[in-house]
C-alpha cells in the first residue's frame, strides 16, 4: 500500500502548464523527487511540491528560474537557458548566488530559517530541497487580515 498522498485531479497533469509558466510539468522526475504541484512562481524561481520516493515524504523544491532573463528550452526539454547571450553572465552570477544561498542555509538548523536538505545543479539550473509546510502564505494572511498588521 502506497503512503503517497492523493492529489486532486487538477494536480495530476503530466503536460507542461499552458498558462505561459516556465514550470516543470507535473509528474516530472528530478532524481528521486516527483513534481506534484507548482506552489509559486516569482522573479527568481519556481517552488514546487514534490514527492520524495526515497524517503516517502512530501518536500518543497525551489528551482532557480529568473523569469526576466531565463526560459525553458523551447524544444521541450527541462533545460534552462539565458534568454540571450547578453544575459548569460547575469544568469550565471545569479545561479552562483542561488547555490551559495543553498549552501549557507544547509549549514544552519534554526527555527527562523528554512532548512535545506539537499541542492544540486542539473538542466542548466539548480534546485534546493526543503521541508514542505502546510498552511496559508504570508501574502494570503495579509489579504485576509484586511488591515495593516501591528508590530
Amino acid at each position: 500500500m502506497s503512503t503517497e498522498p492523493t492529489l486532486p485531479y487538477v494536480a495530476q497533469r503530466s503536460e507542461p502548464p499552458d498558462d505561459g509558466s516556465q514550470a516543470l510539468p507535473l509528474g516530472f522526475r528530478l532524481d528521486e523527487f516527483e513534481i506534484q504541484a507548482k506552489l509559486g512562481e516569482g522573479g527568481f524561481g519556481i517552488v514546487y511540491r514534490a514527492w520524495d520516493h526515497s524517503l516517502g515524504q512530501v518536500r518543497a523544491i525551489k528551482e532557480y528560474m529568473p523569469a526576466g532573463i531565463a526560459q525553458r528550452d523551447p524544444g521541450g526539454s527541462p533545460q534552462v537557458l539565458a534568454r540571450s547571450s547578453k544575459l548569460r553572465e547575469t544568469f550565471d552570477k545569479g545561479l552562483q548566488r542561488f547555490i551559495e544561498e543553498a549552501q549557507t542555509l544547509a549549514r544552519f538548523d534554526h527555527p527562523s530559517l528554512v532548512k535545506v536538505y539537499r541542492f544540486w545543479s542539473e538542466n542548466g539550473t539548480a534546485y534546493m530541497v526543503m521541508p514542505f509546510y502546510e498552511g496559508i502564505t504570508l501574502k494570503k494572511w495579509l489579504v485576509d487580515l484586511g488591515a495593516t498588521p501591528s508590530e
